[in-house]
């Protein structure tokens, strides 16, 4: 829980210092007309769905604000958009992470990576390697924590990807 605290207290900082680098030309209904359209960023089983659950060590509830995927290391996670990387680096309770700020008030957050391959400010695009899977700061092996948010507010990862 404190973890999560930390992770939305980062996103928030990160929106306040934001440069106004937004892209203008953004299609009619961002974000929302991406739902259901977006590729998964790795491939394997889901293993910890979004929204209300079990803490397994403390059998307390939890309120997961991402999905984990599992996939062995080295498995290269993929950005899901175009965006602007905004923080790569280690974070605790996620282990190593990379946000991507894809403007409108959208993120996409990778965590618990072996390897993070994109520096802060640099663009990526549909499809391309940002990091790579680990287990740093996972509590259930190799796999990818990702997290979709709207100016902060956690959403439904798979609402937005393909099904």
């Amino acid at each position: 829980k404190q973890a999560s605290q930390r992770l939305q207290s980062l996103i928030e900082k990160l929106e306040k210092e934001k440069t106004i680098t937004s892209p203008t030309n953004l299609p009619s209904g961002y974000p929302f007309s991406l739902k259901g359209k977006l590729d998964y960023p790795v491939k394997g089983e889901i293993i910890t769905f979004f929204g209300q659950g079990e803490d397994p060590e403390l059998a307390a509830p939890i309120f997961n604000k991402g999905i984990e995927i599992s996939a062995p290391v080295g498995t290269p996670i993929k950005a899901v958009l175009a965006g602007t990387v905004i923080y790569s680096d280690w974070f605790r309770g996620y282990g190593n992470i990379i946000i991507i700020d894809h403007g409108a008030g959208l993120y996409t957050i990778f965590g618990h990576a072996s390897k993070l391959l994109k520096k802060v400010g640099e663009s990526v695009t549909p499809g391309e390697a940002i990091a790579l899977v680990g287990d740093t700061g996972s509590f259930k092996g190799p796999c990818l924590y990702f997290e979709i948010r709207y100016h902060g507010q956690p959403l439904d990862p798979l609402a937005w990807l393909k099904k």
